[in-house]
Order: C-alpha cells, then structure tokens, then sequence
C-alpha cells in the first residue's frame, strides 16, 4: 500500500510539472549580450513605483540548465541566475514612426529589430569552437508564416549554425563591437609585468651600470610600481583596428587617445636616443640581419660552452646556465623590459643578438624595438605568423603612456610588480648551475672509458632535496635574524648583571650544528631533464621566436 501511494505522488508532480512547463518559454543567450534581471522583490509593493526590472548586465558566460552568469558592468561583480528572470535589454534610441503600423496592416509586418534599428551582428563559428569573427549586418524583415502542426514537429538536420544575436557594449569604453570583444577574448590572459634594476654602480656589477648609464636607461630599468589590469587590457583592445583599416599605432583609454609610436614610447623613457624622422640606429641598419654567431658565442657563453644545433647543423639557441653572469643580468632585462618573454631557460638567436649588441655598446633604438614588440601582442591570435595566446606585455609602460597623454587613471585596485633584481638576485640566479656536478660527471665518464653512463638521479627527487634545502636555509638565516634582534634588546635592557644573558653568534651557530655542505648531484642518464623544467611550460610556440623582429612596414611617428 505504501509503494501504491508513492507511485501515485510520483504520477500527480509528474502531471503537474508537465502543466507548468508549458508556461516555460525558450530563452537563449550569448556572451556579451546585454540583458534585464527580474526584481521578484518589487511585486509586494503596490503600483508602479519602480520597475521591475533591474540593469542592464552584461552575460559572462552560458551553462548547462538555463543557468546564466551575468556580470554587472559598473561593479565588475558576477553571479548565477536562473535565464527565466533575464529578457534582452533593446537600448537605444526608438524611431516611432518607422515603429508606426497602420490599421490596415497585413499580418506579415517587420520583426521588432527592424523597426527598432538595432544594429545586429553576424557571429561567424570557427574551428575551436568560439565565436571570434564579426561581421556588421542589419536583419531583414521576416514574414509570418502558419505552418500546420505536423510540419512543426519535424527538425531541420545539419544548415548553417551561424545566427544574428545583438551585441551591445559601451561606447565610451570602446570604440567599437570588435574591440569589446576583444576585451573579452583578453580577460583570459596573463599579464607579464617589468621589472625594476637596482643595481649597485660600485658593486661587482658596475659593468651593468656602466651600460645603462651610456645609453642613458635609467627610466627603462625603473618603470612604476603599481598597474591597473583592466586599463591594460582596455589600451590593448581599442589598438586593435577593424579589418578595412590600417594600423594607427593609437589606441584609447578613458575616451582619451593613447599614442604608442616610436616617438611616445622615447618619450615615457626619456629620450635616450634623438634620431632624425628617416634616421635608423646602428643596430637595425647594419647588424639587425647580420649575426655573428662566433662572436656571440666568445662573449656571452662561458668557457668550454657552446651554441646548440639543429640536425642540420644550423645555431638554433644558447641555454641561461651557460652565459656569463653579465651576459644573464643583460638578459634579464632584455625578456623582462624590452622584448618580454615567459621562457627563460633558453635563449633563441634574436635574442642572444641583441644580448650582445648591448653589451658591445651598440646604439641601439629601444623604442622602437618596444613598438614593435606592442604591436605583435596586439595582433596576436589574430593573424598568421603572429605570436598566439601571448601575455600582454609593458602593463606599467602603458600606464605611464596614459599619464602623457593625461587619461584619469583609477587610484584603487592597482597591482603591485615583483621585487625588483638587485645584487643579491644576481649573485644567486645569473650564475652557471650545477658547475661542480658536471666536471663530476665528466671525471667519472672519463674513467670509466666510452660508451658508459652513470645513471643520475631521479629529477623530482632532486627538486624536492633542492626545496627543503632552500627552505632550511631560510629558517636558518630567519632563526640567526631573530637572535641577534633579542640579543640586541637584552643589552639594551636593564639586566646589568647578565645573569641570564644570551648566547652569542657563535655559541648559538655551535650550538645549533646545522649541516654546511649541500650534497652535489651527478649528471648522468637523467640528471639534464631538471635543468629547464621550471621554464618549459612556455604560453608561446617555438615558431613565434621571429615573431618579436620587427616588420619591414615604417613605423609611424
């Protein structure tokens, strides 16, 4: 009897769910659509005081169930709504009398888009599944058309999946559809910020100094502290230009335009180099395309280095470890401030060219390298050869382009840069690495004669040995830190008989007995797979590496 009245509620909500959702209407929705959100609140107040629906908002993204994720534009909040409470938002201004239908009217009248002349965009689907192509069209008027009850029924099989959805944005952020969904398309890349150089010009590397001062650097080593992300991303959507006009090296923030040419960038730091309007540097006249290969290799690599090869024998790239500590602390600044990259481990032929070129004292025009640097970002994932899915580089140069040309920067939420590289930094990461463990190796393949390899260690193993050595060295200097500030306070306090006085540095080093040697790693079959892997999971291809030369089109400016 139990099961009987179970299956009988089950039959009865099963009816009445079937009844309500008849009432359901089919809504569907696309990212960046503006949409109203339904105030269910509102209902128990009498009249019309206030409208029911709230907005608009922006949707953020489309999940399974009519589960919609909307974004509100003013506090860049976001949550999830049921996609009943939503209808789309048609701003905008409304021409009554094209809206105007006579009494006579046949049924068959203009859909309400075309009355209300909003303009529509065709999204076109591509490969990987996003909609990224837009095209400006207007919808044509529809006709009403009464189909019997059996041909309604049927589904239409395979056609065209693209589909007219309106696209709103704001206007005074963007200058058009194709920049705001650009904005969009960049929320989902990484910001690769500069780094500023405080090195010591008395210290050992005054070397650097020495260069930087010559070619008058010193804004380019110390760009600003703080970014505001969505600034970034809004100057490098608005620079991207519509498919029937040419690059304008200008972009837009805040409604103000923001120039980016050789020119500003020179500017902003300083105007290291005056050229003429057709004037070229040294280096991108005679030796931009004119690589010497041994001569790069006798100044940046270390002794007993050489460049790596191709199967074909042709110089493809050097490795960080084998530079000298000079030629990685110029490097450094290269992927950092002027061609900036997220691998590091390796360094590509451009690259280690322009390396040396620096430390030659070549004259070089950085701001024009930075230019062309901006404009790849720019261009990329949109067209071929460029760099894909590349993160958006000089957030604080572009900031600093914004206080020239006067836009009003947000004072609030900025982020801060990493620390910046200093003597200590280079005396402990522009070194050459595991020096000791390969002449170990060697020594050891050599007695052992040919054709023998000793098996190295196991590569996690090694990095995990590596961190908990590091992290005791840490406690240990933090342990040292802490007892000589609580020494200094106890002679400082009002113990004159030192009945309960402290220990010194070396009774509590004695004391403690920490382990000084760190245990050396031989290379062998398995001991190189280590060397790069914290820069491997590179965001950009082999192939884009001349992505970063510059084009032979003139640069403006």
């Amino acid at each position: 009897m139990r099961n009987a009245a179970y299956h009988s509620s089950w039959l009865y909500k099963d009816k009445v769910k079937k009844y309500h959702d008849k009432k359901l209407r089919k809504k569907e929705f696309v990212p960046v659509q503006l949409v109203l959100l339904f105030n269910s609140r509102l209902k128990l107040f009498p009249g019309k005081l206030k409208s029911k629906w709230s907005g608009p908002f922006r949707v953020k993204d489309v999940k399974e169930y009519e589960a919609i994720v909307i974004e509100d534009l003013e506090k860049k909040d976001s949550w999830t709504v049921n996609g009943q409470r939503l209808k789309v938002y048609l701003g905008g201004h409304v021409d009554r009398e094209s809206c105007a239908i006579p009494l006579d009217a046949p049924l068959g009248f203009p859909s309400v888009r075309t009355m209300l002349k909003v303009p529509v965009l065709k999204l076109k689907p591509v490969e990987c599944g996003f909609w990224e192509d837009f095209s400006e069209n207007t919808a044509e008027p529809k006709t009403r058309k009464m189909e019997s009850r059996s041909g309604a029924s049927k589904k239409r099989k395979g056609g065209n999946t693209s589909r007219l959805v309106t696209i709103q944005f704001d206007t005074d952020k963007f200058v058009g559809p194709k920049q705001a969904a650009r904005y969009i398309a960049l929320e989902k890349r990484k910001i690769l910020p500069e780094k500023r150089f405080i090195i010591n010009p008395q210290g050992t590397n005054r070397a650097f100094a020495g260069l930087i001062d010559t070619k008058k650097w010193d804004r380019l080593i110390s760009p600003l502290e703080h970014y505001d992300i969505a600034t970034v991303r809004e100057f490098y959507a608005n620079a991207l230009p519509d498919d029937d006009e040419p690059f304008t090296w200008t972009s837009r923030v805040a409604g103000r335009p923001v120039a980016f040419d050789r020119d500003a960038i020179n500017r902003v730091l300083g105007e290291p180099l005056q050229l003429g309007a057709e004037e070229r540097d040294t280096y991108h006249t005679d030796l931009r395309l004119h690589r010497d290969i041994d001569a790069i290799s006798a100044a940046l690599l270390l002794r007993g280095k050489s460049v790596e090869l191709n199967p074909s024998g042709v110089p493809m790239r050097y490795h960080r470890e084998d530079m000298t500590p000079l030629a990685q602390l110029i490097l450094l600044l290269v992927l950092t401030n002027i061609q900036p990259k997220s691998h590091t481990s390796t360094v590509p032929i451009p690259v280690a060219h322009l390396v040396h070129s620096i430390l030659t004292n070549v004259q070089i025009d950085v701001a024009r390298i930075i230019a062309y640097e901006l404009k790849s970002v720019i261009e990329s994932g949109l067209k071929s050869g460029a760099r894909v899915n590349c993160p958006l580089a000089f957030p604080c140069l572009i900031m600093s382009l914004c206080i020239q040309a006067r836009v009003r920067l947000p004072s609030r939420g900025q982020v801060r840069i990493p620390s910046p590289i200093d003597d200590r930094y280079v005396a402990k990461y522009c070194r050459a690495k595991n020096v000791r463990g390969s002449a170990a190796a060697e020594s050891t393949r050599a007695s052992d004669g040919p054709g023998t390899s000793t098996p190295g260690p196991d590569p996690y193993l090694q990095a995990v040995c590596d961190y908990n050595w590091d992290w005791m060295a840490a406690t240990q200097r933090a342990m040292i830190d802490m007892h000589d500030s609580m020494q200094r306070l106890q002679l400082q306090g009002s113990d004159p008989t030192g009945a309960h006085s402290l220990m010194t540095r070396e009774q509590f080093l004695l004391n403690a007995n920490w382990p000084v040697d760190r245990p050396v790693y031989g290379e062998g079959a398995g001991a190189g797979v280590s060397s790069g892997a914290a820069d491997d999971d590179d965001d950009e291809a082999t192939g884009s590496e001349a992505g970063s030369e510059e084009g032979s089109e003139p640069l403006e400016g």
